[in-house]
């Protein structure tokens, strides 16, 4: 009798954990972002990220990558680099800015704005200065010398861990922006002045 009552409570606990097993997989098929929020709750942030990760790849959806860059912030720079670069480049980037800047008033940095300077200060501390340069110039090529551009970033943020060959060619890139007219020729002329 007393094995009949032990071989029956093991069966119904090995069914109910193969039940729980399997709700938690549907869950984590069908909303990611559930589970993902639970172990964010705990504290287990790289848990949550992968869950996330599951969520984008479902989706492919501009919003699940920037929560995805949210988790990344002050973990892994590679991951925040590589976020940033498929955000810019996601196919929903303009819409997705043009959402966010709806209620901005004047002066306030601008939703492409914001990923543009953050993706050029990222690749500065991964040691990516070429790559930031290029990215800035193509920036301000595409949307002028703007009051928040990738190239006043680099000047306002990351001067100070430049070399000084850096910094020169980071002053050349700059002077050959002088072409440019009105505000943007003077936020130019500003950011030579912080160069020296």
């Amino acid at each position: 009798m007393k094995k009949l009552v032990v071989k029956t409570v093991a069966t119904t606990l090995s069914v109910i954990i193969a039940l729980m097993a399997v709700a938690f997989g549907i869950i984590c098929w069908i909303r990611p972002t559930l589970i993902a929020n639970a172990f964010n709750n705990l504290g287990s942030y790289s848990a949550s990220k992968y869950f996330y990760e599951i969520q984008y790849e479902q989706t492919n959806e501009i919003g699940d990558l920037v929560v995805l860059l949210e988790h990344a912030y002050g973990n892994s720079n590679t991951d925040v680099e590589e976020y940033l670069a498929q955000i810019i480049a996601h196919k929903k980037f303009n819409e997705y800015c043009n959402a966010k800047n709806t209620n901005l008033t004047a002066g306030q940095m601008r939703a492409e704005e914001y990923f543009s300077c953050y993706y050029a200060t990222i690749l500065i501390t991964n040691n990516k200065f070429s790559g930031a340069i290029k990215f800035s110039k193509s920036y301000v090529a595409t949307m002028g010398y703007t009051e928040h551009n990738p190239f006043r970033a680099i000047v306002n943020e990351k001067k100070g861990v430049l070399t000084a060959n850096q910094l020169s060619q980071l002053k050349q890139e700059l002077e050959s922006c002088l072409s440019l007219s009105g505000e943007q020729k003077t936020f130019v002329e500003q950011d030579l002045n912080k160069l020296g």
